[in-house]
């Protein structure tokens, strides 16, 4: 029996970044070629649907890895909490997202987002620098 809830449908849960989501994420074979070619091809790319359409699946178990394996440093940040000033939360999703990766975020002091992402190096444990 739990065998078979290990295989379920993960019903509106989100596909994470992981091994095990990755694995089970199918079907969008498509999307994720033309996402991962936009954003490796565009400065900044835009993904909008409707609530529930999958994006966060599509860019965590379809996006994320194969942009790490080509030498990117790819961040999921959510935000729009209101109480909370929005440049501060992407200056501090982005560096916390580099030091749960063990990426040491090089020149990050900035305040200013043009600043910070002008500015910022990240550099992978192996010492190779991250796009």
């Amino acid at each position: 029996m739990a065998a078979a809830r290990a295989h379920r449908y993960k019903g509106t849960s989100p596909f994470l970044d992981s091994d095990l989501d990755r694995k089970t994420f199918f079907g969008r074979d498509l999307e994720i070629r033309a996402l991962s070619s936009l954003v490796l091809a565009e400065r900044l790319s835009v993904l909008f649907a409707k609530s529930g359409m999958g994006k966060t699946s599509l860019i965590n178990a379809g996006v994320v890895e194969p942009l790490r394996k080509k030498g990117y440093f790819p961040m999921v940040l959510r935000v729009g909490d209101p109480g909370v000033d929005t440049v501060q939360a992407i200056l501090d999703g982005v560096r916390d997202a580099a030091a749960a990766a063990n990426v040491e975020c090089e020149r990050a002091e900035a305040t200013e987002l043009w600043e910070f992402f002008k500015r910022a190096r990240f550099w992978s444990s192996s010492l190779d620098l991250l796009t």
